[in-house]
């Protein structure tokens, strides 16, 4: 069930319909008074951040964990636990084939591992999910520390316990091991006495969903930890395509919508959207990294890293909905699958577990970039079918007009009312008699549209239109325009 999923997968964009045109190309402004902005207006960057390759060919990288000395250890898949470390790459345990053994690192076997956590005491553990066991690699050996090897659910100490592949692993203050036991369902927890406890959900053979009282919560094949400082955990709860937070013995959903399940597969169907985490959409979440507030997420069928910020907005930093190997700035990025996730010294270091990469990018968590792109925007207005009058989305809402002031179509142009379009943005709108122009201002943007003479603004019943083109160009929105929904979607985020 952990394997990478070798089709394309679902987007948000794959169930629309084709955008009848793509960005359209920007028009000379046709005005005779400046256009001020500043760099915090909508003209701002919207590439994301610099995705860089670190290191290659490395099987199928999952789970990272920073050591003490200041490497990285990679879970890779195939069978071996590797280290990077100054830009050099090595084995550190593990023989590269499936198997089980313990014993000294360069002789264990695992079979399919995934994730990888450091322990108070500084040892490496490691899910080993189709042995559905734990190992710890301590001093050039690698021992099971909980499981029995055989898949099941029973509690107790070491060996006694069962596990049913378990993946995702985080580590609190106090020592205590949370690991996602994935086809129990469930989040399992290991004391520093070693004993294997449920902590959260009903274990079954089947996934479900439900908050509440962590005893009584459901999850559907739950991946991807990561603790906050105040001990709350993250969980990908990847077969949910949500993010969930466990804290004070109850579960909640963090971000991530639920969605119709897919008839074929009996999975919920994986969309994408960004924007207030309650109406986010992902497509099997998987590795998770927390870092000064913000939660980082390995969206793995959206190809994308995405983050929840402390505000509940849900941000895309690279990729895009089609699998690729790219680097480069994040609008240009594309992965196959990511996994797993890691902050460490200002970096977010990703493994791309189709392509075999470690990738990272550079970020500080209070000033994130986002990637905004044609389908971004799109991914967040819920387009209505298409009806005689224009229908205009700005940031995910749509704006209602009017009946004396209602968009209109002239030709292959779309005309939209100026006053109540901005004012939909929440800028201020003023008619300027002597100059015969409109004035529009937010913070410290502002513009003059001239009424005389401008081709791109039309007048009809003493109410002013302006050409959509036109509106992209003078604030700096990014605008697609869906022929088949008659729709332009505008947005200034």
């Amino acid at each position: 069930m952990l394997k990478p999923i070798q089709s394309p997968g679902k987007s948000g964009l794959s169930a629309r319909k084709t955008i009848g045109s793509a960005f359209l190309a920007a028009l000379a402004l046709a005005i005779s008074v400046p256009v001020y902005a500043s760099p915090a207006d909508p003209a701002a960057s919207r590439g994301g951040h610099e995705v860089v390759l670190e290191a290659e060919g490395l099987g199928e990288p999952w789970g990272l964990a920073a050591g003490r000395d200041g490497g990285i250890y990679v879970v890779n898949a195939l069978g071996s636990i590797l280290q990077y470390k100054d830009g050099e790459t090595k084995a550190v345990a593990g023989i590269g084939e499936e198997g089980f053994g313990d014993g000294p690192a360069d002789k264990a076997a695992f079979r399919y591992p995934t994730f990888a956590a450091m322990s108070a005491d500084g040892e490496l553990l490691i899910a080993d999910t189709d042995n559905h066991i734990l190992r710890r690699l301590e001093d050039g050996e690698v021992y099971t520390t909980a499981g029995s090897g055989a898949a099941g659910y029973r509690n107790g100490l070491f060996h006694e316990a069962r596990l049913h592949a378990p993946s995702g692993l985080a580590v609190d203050k106090e020592g205590n091991v949370y690991v996602a036991d994935t086809l129990n369902h469930v989040i399992r927890r290991i004391g520093k006495d070693g004993k294997v406890s449920n902590f959260a959900g009903s274990a079954s053979e089947e996934g479900g969903f439900m908050n509440g009282l962590a005893e009584f919560a459901r999850f559907n094949e739950p991946t991807g930890l990561a603790l906050d400082e105040k001990g709350g955990l993250f969980v990908a709860d990847t077969g949910n395509n949500v993010i969930r937070y466990i804290y004070n013995g109850r579960v909640s959903t963090y971000a991530g919508k639920l969605t119709p399940a897919d008839e074929f597969t009996g999975y919920l169907e994986g969309g994408y959207r960004n924007g207030p985490a309650k109406q986010a959409l992902f497509n099997r979440p998987r590795g998770l990294a927390y870092a000064e507030g913000v939660l980082f997420v390995a969206d793995s069928l959206n190809y994308r890293i995405r983050a929840v910020q402390p505000d509940g907005e849900v941000i895309s930093l690279a990729g895009a909905s089609v699998p690729g190997e790219e680097v480069g700035t994040g609008d240009k990025a594309r992965f196959n699958q990511p996994s797993g996730l890691l902050y460490l010294n200002g970096k977010l270091y990703v493994t791309d577990t189709l392509n075999g990469d470690l990738k990272s990018l550079a970020v500080e968590p209070e000033a994130l970039t986002p990637v905004r792109s044609e389908e971004d925007i799109l991914a967040e207005a819920d387009l209505l079918p298409a009806g005689e009058q224009p229908q205009v989305w700005l940031n995910g809402h749509l704006v209602t007009f009017t009946d004396d002031a209602a968009p209109f179509q002239k030709g292959s142009d779309i005309f939209i009312p100026v006053r109540e379009l901005f004012e939909a943005w929440g800028a201020e709108v003023r008619w300027i008699e002597a100059a015969r122009s409109i004035e529009v201002s937010k913070g410290k943007w502002n513009a003059a549209l001239r009424t005389i003479g401008n081709g791109d603004i039309a007048l009809r019943g003493g109410v002013a239109y302006a050409d959509a083109e036109y509106v992209e160009e003078l604030a700096g929105f990014l605008m697609v325009i869906d022929n088949d929904n008659n729709a332009v979607v505008l947005s200034s985020r």
